[in-house]
């Protein structure tokens, strides 16, 4: 069992028995959320829509549509936002995106590529002091 001392102390156990909810989604709210990440991740890394739209071949207009959650990408588009902001495509659907630098998304890069040489039990150990991390932060 791990301890982690980050403001307070906690087990697994008191965190496995923490309910957590999800707020229903619809596709509205779905669109809003990949727009405004979108959005952060463009102006994290200074671009204009204009710029953005250059670098995976579509049109500035669509770029702005996306980010005020009227239109959305295929799955194509998505890939190339994912590639040329190397990140996995979840990050666009998250609550809300942590300003990453490129020190960060290479330590995420590290550690995605170390994973699958570990075994269940050890995959299982980093996941338990993870959420106890991310739930004291």
């Amino acid at each position: 069992m791990y301890l982690i001392r980050i403001k307070k102390l906690q087990t697994i156990e008191t965190l496995k028995k923490r309910e957590y909810h999800i707020g229903m989604l619809d596709s509205k709210k779905i669109k809003a959320r990949f727009g405004r990440n979108l959005r952060e991740l463009r102006l994290q890394k200074n671009l204009t829509q204009e710029q953005l739209a250059d670098e995976i071949k579509m049109q500035p207009q669509s770029i702005g549509q996306i980010e005020i959650g009227r239109a959305f990408i295929s799955s194509e588009k998505l890939a190339d936002l994912c590639n040329f902001f190397k990140l996995d495509p979840s990050i666009f659907f998250n609550n809300h995106i942590n300003s990453l630098s490129e020190k960060d998304i290479n330590y995420i890069s590290e550690i995605k590529r170390l994973l699958p040489l570990l075994s269940s039990n050890k995959l299982k150990e980093i996941y338990e002091i993870v959420l106890v991390v991310k739930n004291n932060d």
